[in-house]
């Protein structure tokens, strides 16, 4: 069981420095030295053992990681066993809760004292010095800067920054949310956030406005959150423009926070500042506004701000080229090696009643337990959000996931959007940006699942750039994330035999935009038995074929009187998904004739208002899911008329006033145009008159 636990402290990136380090499972707190942090105790186990089990937690104070644990997988215990686990595990959080706050508790009285022994900060400080800023805020306690974090006022923790730039924070203390006010907020019409403080420091003295220091990127939104309506100004968020765009992307989300009224500016370089900044700073690029202060003097960090600040309706526009050299390449980070992407949207389509929502049940439980994939490899444990407009959490999702043994610590269900002092329903097409936010508040996210991702899409869902701009949302989230988002959907009717890319429903964007599409169906095996495959049906990042047979248990009991589904992943399959749903479950000739007549149904709907260009037609069948070869044929049943307005006019097609019926076809024929005449013997007439030229099939 000690070495279980090692594994999985290690597999969540929480490494002992001790060689040989061995967990002690006896019910009380064990704090050691991290990799890199020796002497700091920053890590931490709190786990027990009945002797058969062992459970609790671990985690790294430093970093405010923690990862529950527990050596048997919870979908294997019975309902007795899962409600004494339960059990034990509300007490070790309980205990870690405590010791939480002790810490914190600890480092905010910490802080607390260093400032009042502190003194005013010396000019001639090698930092300061090295910075080039009047230092504001901030205390010196012999060659160590102390710079307090507040949070509603009182100080609740420190960082501690040495002469050559090295920075800490008091271990125990929590940033999240706090900040360091440099200036009045009373009655300012214009407020500034930034992550440093030296950062804070330039802009205070170059602008004259307030600002609000949040430490680190990851801080902004949360920071934003709180100061969210308890200021009447303006939020300039002035992030830091980094290679990997972490900067950028936390200080755009801290923006939307606010809406109208925050905005986000990023400082820009010359060619010539980025190759002077270098030469003095170990060939390191520039990337905030005290960095900016040093190659271009602080009226130029004036300019920037002012010029973004003055920008019609608060917005300034500019396009970003980044130059090839300065990209660094980046391996795909896997969520799940091959399958799930980390930064990635992924599609999981397929029709009705095949389990597509238990299916991704089943993945959320694998990635918050850190348990195994279907091909053997191991997850890192992480959180997961899952929004669904369709079931509810209460008597479908939770139980699926408790029957699939998920830690639901880790599952963040998006509930509701909070508008003053209202409450409205979420809207994934309006709200996808706010998300942010709360998950950097729930410590990030490793999945997120929509069901049905067609939802994110306000206009038209069959319309190619509408699904795309709707999307782009999403992807955003995913990428500024690092987590792999999974859309769910259905495939559309009439498409047996069709490349399951073909059969997603909807704009062939949703598909498109997708990094990887996964598809879930029932076919019919050599036996003519019937199964459920698990498929990939696109990947452009890694292999695009193979898949797995599940079977969806019922009744599985996950409570007194509750039962529930789940998914058990069976032997894996080779081959494409093109080939293997070819032609799924009820592909016969009853579904064929079914879809016959709906491709009729749909065909005679669109043209009752009137006639319709041949080129929008077809581009709109394809939308609606049918193909080219069954809108045609539906065409000749309901006897359509496609003609053509002169020799330089577009096919047109229409509804005729009068159309022979299905039912008077004793010998199945297709039905003749009625503006044309035909026999056994002769051919169709091409008299028309001088504006309309009736056509053959054949020739359309």
């Amino acid at each position: 069981m000690r070495i279980d636990l090692l594994d999985a402290m290690l597999d969540a990136g929480i490494r002992p420095a001790k060689a040989g380090f061995a967990p002690v499972l006896d019910g009380k707190p064990q704090r050691f030295d991290t990799e890199g942090r020796a002497g700091k105790k920053d890590g931490w186990i709190y786990c027990h053992t009945d002797g058969r089990d062992a459970w609790g937690a671990f985690g790294d104070w430093k970093t405010g990681q923690r990862e529950n644990w527990c050596s048997r997988n919870p979908s294997t215990m019975s309902a007795a066993e899962r409600a004494e686990f339960a059990k034990r595990r509300a007490e070790v959080d309980a205990a870690v809760e405590a010791e939480r706050a002790q810490m914190a508790a600890r480092a905010a009285a910490k802080a607390d004292d260093l400032m009042a022994k502190g003194r005013p900060v010396a000019a001639d400080h090698p930092y300061v010095v090295a910075k080039g800023i009047k230092p504001a805020g901030a205390v010196q306690l012999r060659d160590m800067l102390i710079v307090p974090a507040r949070r509603d006022g009182v100080i609740v923790t420190a960082q501690c920054i040495q002469p050559d730039g090295r920075k800490t924070f008091l271990t125990g203390g929590s940033t999240s949310g706090a900040s360091l006010v440099l200036g009045s907020l009373a009655n300012a019409k214009t407020v500034l956030l930034c992550e440093g403080w030296a950062t804070g420091c330039t802009l205070h003295e170059a602008t004259g406005l307030p600002v609000v220091v949040g430490f680190n990127a990851g801080n902004l939104p949360a920071l934003a959150e709180r100061m969210k309506g308890k200021l009447d100004a303006d939020i300039v968020v002035c992030g830091d423009r980094d290679p990997n765009e972490v900067g950028q992307k936390a200080a755009q989300r801290a923006a939307s926070v606010f809406g109208s009224k925050g905005r986000a500016v990023i400082p820009t370089f010359t060619r010539e500042q980025e190759t002077a900044f270098a030469a003095t700073h170990d060939g390191t690029l520039p990337t905030d506004f005290n960095d900016l202060a040093a190659v271009a003097g602080l009226e130029m960090v004036k300019k920037q701000i002012e010029r973004r600040e003055n920008a019609e309706a608060g917005v300034h526009r500019e396009v970003v080229l980044m130059r090839g050299s300065d990209i660094k390449i980046e391996p795909i980070r896997w969520l799940w090696d091959g399958w799930l992407a980390r930064g990635k949207l992924a599609i999981l389509a397929g029709p009705p009643g095949v389990g597509k929502t238990t299916l991704t049940m089943a993945l959320a439980a694998t990635v918050t337990t850190g348990g195994l994939w279907p091909d053997g490899t191991r997850c890192p444990p992480g959180n997961v959000v899952i929004w669904s407009g369709e079931d509810d959490p209460a008597d479908t999702l939770v139980p699926r996931l408790r029957a699939c043994g998920a830690n639901m610590d880790r599952v963040l269900f998006v509930d509701h959007v909070r508008s003053g002092d209202g409450i409205e329903n979420f809207d994934p097409a309006r709200d996808m940006g706010m998300v942010q936010a709360a998950v950097d508040l729930a410590g990030g996210a490793s999945l997120a699942i929509l069901d049905p991702v067609v939802s994110a899409v306000t206009g038209d869902s069959h319309k190619n750039t509408e699904v795309r701009r709707a999307l782009q949302p999403i992807v955003d989230f995913a990428a500024a994330n690092s987590c792999a988002v999974v859309g769910i959907t259905h495939f559309s009717k009439g498409g047996a035999g069709k490349d399951p890319l073909e059969r997603v429903s909807g704009s062939i964007a949703f598909g498109a935009v997708a990094r990887t599409v996964l598809g879930a169906a029932k076919v019919k095996d050599d036996d003519g038995e019937t199964k459920r495959v698990f498929m990939r049906v696109k990947n452009n990042i890694g292999p695009d074929d193979g898949g797995y047979e599940y079977d969806i248990e019922d009744g599985v009991k996950v409570a007194e009187g509750v039962h529930a589904s789940r998914v058990q992943f069976g032997e894996r399959i080779e081959g494409s998904a093109r080939d293997i749903l070819a032609e799924p479950e009820g592909g016969d000739d009853t579904e064929e004739r079914r879809d016959a007549k709906a491709a009729k149904a749909f065909l005679a709907s669109v043209l009752s208002d009137g006639p319709m260009p041949s080129k929008v037609m077809l581009t709109d069948s394809r939308e609606a899911g049918y193909t080219e070869k069954q809108i045609r044929h539906a065409a000749k049943k309901l006897n359509v008329v496609i003609s053509k307005n002169g020799m330089k006019g577009g096919w047109t097609w229409a509804m005729p006033p009068v159309f022979v019926s299905e039912d008077a076809r004793e010998d199945g024929e297709d039905a003749r145009f009625r503006n044309r005449e035909s026999s056994a013997s002769s051919a169709p007439s091409r008299e028309s008159s001088a504006n309309e030229t009736a056509v053959d099939w054949e020739d359309f």
